[in-house]
């Protein structure tokens, strides 16, 4: 589930709070019910969210890991092309 997904759920949620309690003439019965459908539902967001954090962030790492692996591939192509470039510097030098 992506973020905007998560993001427009929660503006759903936040609506039927506010009509919830604008009900206040109902039975109490009738609103602990509401209430305890809101916190299922409230729970259930943020299990979902939850689990999208630790997707994105695992999802950050491996990024992270791929970039490290670039970087000491070209750190170690730079200085195998600085090594050649030495050689061929010194055996021009030579003649």
């Amino acid at each position: 589930m992506k973020y905007t997904e998560v993001k427009n759920m929660v503006s759903i949620f936040k609506k039927k709070a506010v009509e919830e309690q604008s009900d206040s003439g109902e039975e109490p019965l009738v609103v602990l019910r509401g209430l305890e459908k809101q916190e299922v539902s409230l729970m259930e967001e943020k299990r979902e969210l939850l689990v999208l954090k630790e997707k994105l962030q695992l999802k950050a790492e491996e990024k992270i890991e791929i970039m490290k692996r670039r970087i000491q591939t070209l750190k170690n192509e730079i200085s195998e092309l600085r090594h050649q470039c030495e050689e061929l510097e010194n055996s021009v030098a030579l003649t």
